[in-house]
């Protein structure tokens, strides 16, 4: 979060980088995103944050509500790429829709059984 207020106030925009909030701390973690923030000229954005020890290529876990989230929040959504975090930080931003940007591999599935369980003991 610190990076995004940083941004704005550099760019002269301090009453933008006041209203910046933690959600995913102060609301939860369910909305899609972790942070709300502004972009330089007013227009709000959304933040989600991965991060890795790893380098920039390392694999990472996107729920499905992130990728919702992102999909309907289109331009105005970000997600933020923090990676060799505890050597050498570096971050790099993806901007959404993410099924634009990403190459997204279903990894679990949540199941129940339609219309009643059809096994046999």
């Amino acid at each position: 979060m610190i990076w995004s207020v940083q941004r704005l106030e550099v760019a002269g925009k301090a009453e933008l980088a006041e209203r910046v909030a933690w959600v995913s701390k102060d609301v939860g973690d369910g909305l899609g995103y972790d942070i709300e923030s502004f972009e330089a000229g007013g227009q709000r954005i959304f933040i989600e944050v991965k991060t890795t020890k790893g380098p920039i290529n390392t694999p990472f876990f996107l729920t499905e509500n992130e990728r919702r989230v992102a999909a309907e929040k289109a331009d105005a959504y970000r997600l933020y790429r923090l990676f060799n975090f505890g050597t050498k930080p570096r971050i790099f931003v993806v901007p959404g829709p993410l099924d634009d940007n990403l190459t997204l591999a279903p990894i679990i599935y949540r199941a129940r059984f339609s219309g009643g369980p059809r096994t046999r003991c």
